[in-house]
């Protein structure tokens, strides 16, 4: 959407060392939302838009690892929601939408690391500081599921199938991490503002009545979603994830001050991105372990089903 990847003082994002690859749109310029914003704002005014879900560029607002805002970045932001509000729109922002900043990767890993979780919570007590009164509404992050698992977006880059998966895990708990923490922040800054994740919620129905088929879909939600709800809501791993993670050895490493950081804080709301439903029946024959559990495919030589 924003565009404008190298100007203002911004910093590269994993997104942008995407750019140029094999089936991958190219994001430098994408909308120009970056230069056209009052434009933009100005038809959404005509549209009768009293909402505009929007998100912050991590690496515009902080372009390296030293928790320096970056004042042109803040400037810009400054100047879209100003405007959004003279229109009468409410800016709802968005913290984290996938985009990581490429100078967290390149220095310990980004999220795989739990030096992350206190580069965000600076980024959001900036964010936080800076916009307080004006921004009413926050997301700590946008599908924290695809934001986990797309190694083009957070920097795992793992080809082992299993440290893959280990790494996917290990990263969306210290995303958890950090989201209670942000969430708990945003109480002590700014009390009358709300928070909280967005998330992909797909419906599924089981293949048939058969009671392995009913079992299969309710585990697919399980672990396509319900397992960060519950996370985000509750702070916990619901029974069958944890089960499902210890007995794969997909569990990550935690430590046990983490329990009290995620019974700290609660949403104020849960957004929900819906796209489509999914028909979900009991798995036969080989697991292609190439793919998260949620996704578990036929092997490679058949055309892939997802999830069965």
């Amino acid at each position: 959407m924003e565009g404008g990847y190298n100007e203002g003082g911004k910093g590269p994002a994993t997104t942008d060392r995407g750019a140029g690859q094999p089936g991958i749109a190219d994001n430098k310029v994408a909308a120009d939302h970056y230069h056209h914003r009052e434009e933009d704002v100005d038809l959404m005014a005509e549209l009768g838009l009293k909402v505009y879900r929007m998100g912050f560029s991590w690496s515009r607002i902080m372009p390296d690892t030293s928790g320096n805002p970056n004042p042109e970045g803040l400037a810009f932001y400054d100047q879209l929601i100003d405007y959004l509000l003279e229109q009468d729109i409410e800016p709802l922002v968005t913290l984290y939408h996938f985009e990581c900043p490429q100078a967290l990767v390149d220095a310990f890993g980004g999220w795989l690391n739990r030096q992350m979780i206190d580069h965000y919570l600076r980024y959001a007590e900036v964010c936080f500081n800076h916009f307080k009164g004006r921004v009413k509404r926050w997301v700590t992050v946008n599908e924290q599921l695809i934001a986990t698992v797309a190694g083009i977006m957070n920097g795992n880059h793992e080809t082992d199938p299993q440290k893959n998966l280990q790494n996917i895990y290990q990263m969306s708990y210290h995303v958890s991490l950090a989201e209670h923490k942000a969430m708990a922040l945003l109480r002590q800054i700014d009390p009358e503002a709300q928070i909280g994740p967005v998330c992909a919620i797909q419906v599924v129905y089981p293949y048939s009545s058969r009671a392995e088929d009913v079992l299969a879909a309710e585990n697919a939600e399980e672990l396509m979603e319900f397992y960060l709800l519950d996370l985000s809501v509750r702070g916990e791993y619901p029974p069958y994830v944890a089960s499902y993670l210890k007995s794969h050895g997909l569990y990550p490493e935690t430590r046990p001050e983490d329990a009290a950081v995620l019974k700290s804080s609660t949403p104020d709301f849960i957004g929900i991105n819906y796209y489509f439903s999914i028909c979900v029946k009991a798995k036969e024959g080989p697991v292609n372990y190439h793919q998260p559990p949620f996704w578990v495919s036929e092997m490679p030589s058949t055309p892939a089903t997802i999830p069965t």
